[in-house]
Parts: structure tokens; C-alpha cells; sequence
């Protein structure tokens, strides 16, 4: 517990850092569309691992006749829910960087 809280309070120190900091990096929307490539990318990336885990790795059939070699579909669902929040949290601080350093929006 004391390990979360010290991840949170570190967090919360570079959120504050990235809000408040004055950086030539360009205009909050451009970094929302990296946000959003880096989201899908990171996505991808975790379906493509997946397939070689079952496909290549495993092998098709054994994948699939083997239950104990099986990932649960909703592990799967649930990962790619939290990365696709992750992206959207992070597209967030994008925009309320935005508003709070320049006035934007």
C-alpha cells in the first residue's frame, strides 16, 4: 500500500511538472494525436503478441485444445480497456495542459 501511494504521490509530481511547465514541444493537439498513436500502437502491439504467443509460440492447436495454455478472452478485453483508458487520461492532461500554460480552448 505504502509502494501505491508513493507511485501516486510521483505521479502527481510530474503531472503538476507537465501542467504548469512552459515547453516548446508544439500545440496541445498535435501531442493529442501522439497521444492517440501511441495508444493504438500500444494496442496493436499487445494483439500481435497475443497472436504470436497462440500461433507461432504455442502452435494453433495446442493453443486452442490446451486450456491451461489459454489466456481468458476477457484478459485480454480488460488489458485493452485499461490501455485505451491510459489514452484517454493521457490525452486529457494533454488538453488541460493546453488550458492551464497557454489559454487554449
Amino acid at each position: 500500500m505504502i509502494t501505491l501511494l508513493g507511485i501516486a504521490a510521483a505521479a502527481q509530481i510530474a503531472a503538476d511538472f507537465a501542467l504548469f511547465r512552459r515547453n516548446r514541444l508544439g500545440p496541445p493537439a498535435a501531442m493529442l494525436g501522439l497521444v492517440w498513436t501511441a495508444t493504438l500502437g500500444a494496442m496493436a502491439a499487445y494483439c500481435l503478441v497475443l497472436i504470436y504467443y497462440a500461433w507461432w509460440l504455442i502452435g494453433w492447436t495446442k493453443y486452442y485444445s490446451t486450456p491451461e495454455l489459454r489466456i481468458p478472452r476477457s484478459t485480454e478485453a480488460i488489458f485493452l480497456l485499461s490501455l485505451g483508458a491510459a489514452g484517454l487520461m493521457a490525452g486529457k492532461l494533454c488538453g488541460r495542459r493546453g488550458v492551464l500554460c497557454r489559454g487554449i480552448r
